[in-house]
């Protein structure tokens, strides 16, 4: 059997893979919200009040993010589908295919079909892998896929800047870029790491003085307009203590073990241990790239764009380690998208600078996928039982009663009440006809 077919029927196998992922999405997924998605249902109950204005609930501040495409698309499921989640949901499980299948489709450009599909096969299944259920199941995590969609978008359109043959496609490239990276900051907080990533892009790219200033200028007043009227929001019980030796150890191990996720459950240990070898790949890969623009003054766009992601998963671990590692070495299923990125990211780097050992990083990325499906089934069993909790509230909650589980889903009794009875006289959510 030919290379071509090989990879062609691997491609069918990982597609219905990722099939798999679709599927138990949504048998795990419920109507009713949880958790940061009782916000979502406070601020349309405060709009069709009359109390808050588009602009306010678009733009409103959320922990430390501002989640425009997430609001609207909330805004969007209760006002055109009854509450139901399902618009939600369906936009959910699509960005995340979505950006799976263009990480698969930048990691095999300029090759053949086979490569291709096999290249978006493996994206997809990663991002739909049960390792990030959480995020699969819980429309208003939408923000994890949204934002580096936009980064990617931003820095591919500046790939193309340089090749625009016109005036007018020059200023279509660099609207592109600025309107890309905004929605990408305005997405969520970790979109200004891929703000300052595509900035620093911008500066190494053939465009002309003016126009590079132009960029610059123009993201550096979007992460300005970012912070007019935000507070800051960090947890001192949480947030990494940096003046100790155990609280650097755990702020360090953190980065790495967020990364690593997939090999999560090979033990104490595994994650982390996995998480610095891909850092180290990370270093490995960019070093050969640098090596390559030296010798040839030129860089491959693609790897570029892989590398970007690549970058801001791990700014966004550096992140997260400084938010949360406050009480020990941090992991959360709601973050391995990041994971997911970051390993597509790497394997297509790879795939692109070492064609001819392919077979190898193919292996790799297998194995990968693999743990990946392992370990989400462990999470995937905790959010079953989230399930089963939301049926039962919602059966009571249906036939008129107020259940004494409510804090289970939202902390604040008083809060989630006022919520759900908002729900209940606007025929909205587990109420609609």
């Amino acid at each position: 059997m030919d290379r071509p077919m090989r990879y062609g029927i691997s491609a069918a196998i990982i597609f219905a893979v990722a099939c798999y992922g679709l599927f138990l999405s949504t048998r795990i997924w419920r109507i009713l919200p949880f958790g940061d998605q009782w916000d979502a249902v406070e601020r349309y109950r405060l709009w069709t009040a009359g109390d808050l204005g588009l602009s306010t609930v678009l733009l409103a501040q959320h922990n430390e993010h501002r989640l425009v495409p997430t609001q609207l698309v909330f805004l969007i499921d209760f006002s055109f589908f009854k509450g139901l989640g399902a618009f939600a949901f369906v936009a959910l499980l699509l960005a995340h295919a979505a950006l799976g299948a263009a990480l698969g489709m930048v990691a095999t450009r300029g090759m053949a079909r086979p490569q291709r599909l096999l290249g978006m096969a493996f994206g997809t299944a990663f991002l739909l892998s049960p390792i990030q259920i959480e995020n699969l199941i819980s429309p208003f995590n939408l923000q994890w896929a949204i934002c580096p969609l936009f980064i990617l978008a931003a820095v591919l359109a500046l790939k193309d800047l340089p090749k625009a043959s016109s005036s007018g496609g020059r200023v279509l490239f660099s609207l592109l870029v600025v309107v890309a990276t905004c929605a990408g900051i305005y997405s969520s907080f970790n979109g200004l790491a891929g703000a300052v990533i595509v900035a620093a892009l911008v500066s190494f790219s053939p465009i002309g003085r003016v126009m590079k200033m132009s960029l610059i200028a123009s993201i550096g007043l979007s992460i300005i307009v970012f912070f007019i009227g935000y507070k800051l929001q960090l947890n001192d019980d949480v947030r990494a203590d940096l003046l100790t030796l155990t609280g650097i150890w755990q702020f360090l191990a953190t980065i790495p073990n967020i990364l690593g996720a997939p090999m999560e459950k090979l033990g104490d240990g595994g994650g982390l241990g996995f998480g610095a070898a891909g850092l180290t790949a990370w270093i490995a890969a960019s070093l050969s790239m640098l090596r390559r623009y030296r010798r040839e003054d030129k860089l491959d766009p693609a790897s570029v764009a892989l590398w970007a992601l690549s970058a801001m998963a791990i700014a966004t671990a550096i992140m997260i380690a400084y938010g949360r590692s406050g009480q020990g070495v941090y992991i959360a299923s709601r973050y391995d998208t990041w994971s997911a990125i970051f390993w597509v990211a790497i394997l297509g780097m790879f795939w692109r600078l070492f064609e001819d050992r392919a077979p190898a990083v193919l292996g790799i990325g297998a194995l990968l996928l693999t743990m990946s499906y392992v370990t989400g089934q462990g999470y995937a069993g905790t959010f079953r039982g989230r399930a089963e909790l939301l049926d039962e509230l919602t059966a009571e909650l249906r036939s008129g009663g107020t259940p004494d589980k409510l804090r289970l889903i939202y902390p604040s009794l008083q809060g989630i009440e006022r919520r759900i009875e908002f729900l209940r006289q606007s025929k909205l959510s587990i109420f609609a006809d």
